[in-house]
This record gives structure tokens, sequence and C-alpha cells, in this order.
């Protein structure tokens, strides 16, 4: 089963243990065109253990810059994580594409 919630605008949730327990077993999620910045996308995606395949097109992306240090430790959160969609933004920069999601490499 696929989850849509592309195009809303959506407001990152504030309590966090509620809202890991009520995706554990979701694979796909969808946030194109939604306007979230990386950040939230990925730290939205950490509260999605068995999260498989996320898209987060026409985000408007020009860049995945973080403002967290993650380390590769705290990668496991999103280890079964096997695709990532940027589909229709608006990246640039190979280096620096490869450098934000190398901690998606195993």
């Amino acid at each position: 089963m696929m989850h849509k919630i592309s195009w809303n605008r959506l407001e990152m949730p504030v309590k966090t243990v509620e809202f890991r327990q009520a995706f554990t077993r979701l694979r796909e999620l969808q946030l194109n065109a939604t306007l979230m910045i990386w950040d939230n996308v990925r730290l939205l995606a950490s509260y999605i253990p068995s999260l498989q395949v996320l898209e987060t097109g026409y985000n408007q992306l020009r860049h995945l810059l973080t403002n967290k240090d993650y380390s590769r430790d705290d990668q496991g959160y999103m280890s079964e994580l096997r695709v990532i969609n940027f589909d229709s933004n608006e990246l640039t920069d190979w280096t620096a594409i490869c450098h934000a999601l190398s901690p998606f490499t195993k």
C-alpha cells in the first residue's frame, strides 16, 4: 500500500514518540510538492523505521544541506531505505549530493 501526502503543507510532528509508533510498518512515503526542506524530510524519514522508498520531488530543493551533524551511527534508523527520489527539484552539484547521501550508503 502506498501512502501519499504530496501537495500538502505539513508541520513537523511535535510528539515524536507517538509519531514513531504510528508508522512502524510504513514502507513508502511520498512527500512530493510539500516544499519541505531537506532537514525536515530527513528527520521525518528517521521516524519511520521500515521506510524503503522516499519520494521528495517537486520541493524546489536547490541543495541538501543540513543543520544537524548526522554521524553514520545515527543512520541506523533508516537502514531499510533503498530509494530516494528527487524528481524535478533544482539540485545541481553532484559532489554535494553525494556528500549529503553518503550516510545512506552501506
